[in-house]
């Protein structure tokens, strides 16, 4: 199954298409037009000795795995970087997967983004929430709170919304397979292959349940990009941020 995981941990669609459930939701579309995926990390349970807690234990305290995944809006899980421990920072991981040719991870096209949540630099093919001040950002504050206040919000909310599909992988990924969060005893090197083919059998039934043939998956050549934190780019992508904001705005208020 691991040896598979290459074969179906991929992109299934050109990533210079625009994702189906964008371009035919008149939420989505066409602010988010350009979108490709998402992109987050996850916990996953590891099982250590004392001595080797201290790398694992992650900010709540319990010893876990920082897993990178990238995913698509039908729910396929196009990335996933296992081998990192829990205490790693999410942006380490992030820029670590991203700056290593041989890992193969699917960079967007030029003026293409993954949407990210605001632990994640806004930054040229990473769109993350508008962070401001009093600012929500996160859908439960929205959920449990009054309806979207002003331009800034309303886009964070509909950002959020749309990033949910990566949490929607992460529930059926950790409801189906519940050996992720009760790791057995067993060493490292089996724990990192678990959680592989977790995520492919994911992957398997996912495709089938679309009906996608596992041959029709993109090839992804190895690539690495090492600007992310160029201030330039930044700012590139905060004006793209605040154009869709702005769209959005127009048409909603």
């Amino acid at each position: 199954m691991v040896h598979l995981s290459t074969e179906i941990i991929r992109p299934y669609q050109s990533l210079t298409v625009v994702p189906k459930k964008i371009g035919d939701s008149t939420k989505y579309w066409p602010y988010f037009k350009d979108c490709v995926g998402a992109l987050d990390g996850t916990h996953i349970n590891a099982v250590v000795s004392d001595d080797d807690g201290v790398a694992h234990r992650g900010r709540k305290g319990k010893k876990t795995w920082n897993v990178l995944d990238a995913c698509s809006f039908d729910r396929l899980f196009t990335f996933i970087n296992v081998g990192f421990e829990g205490s790693a920072h999410d942006i380490t991981v992030w820029n670590h997967c991203l700056t290593v040719p041989e890992f193969r991870f699917p960079h967007p096209p030029p003026g293409k983004y993954y949407l990210v949540d605001s632990g994640y630099p806004n930054t040229v093919g990473y769109l993350s929430p508008i962070k401001e001040k009093d600012i929500r950002t996160h859908l439960p504050e929205f959920r449990n709170g009054p309806p979207p206040q002003g331009m800034l919000e309303l886009f964070n909310y509909l950002h959020s919304s749309l990033r949910t599909t990566i949490e929607r992988c992460f529930g059926q990924l950790k409801g189906r397979w519940k050996i992720l969060t009760m790791m057995p005893q067993m060493d490292t090197k089996h724990q990192l292959a678990i959680m592989v083919a977790t995520f492919t059998l994911h992957n398997f039934i996912r495709l089938h349940e679309l009906d996608i043939p596992i041959d029709s998956g993109i090839e992804i050549e190895p690539r690495a990009d090492y600007d992310l934190f160029n201030e330039n780019r930044k700012a590139v992508m905060k004006e793209v941020q605040l154009n869709i904001a702005k769209e959005i705005w127009n048409v909603l208020k």
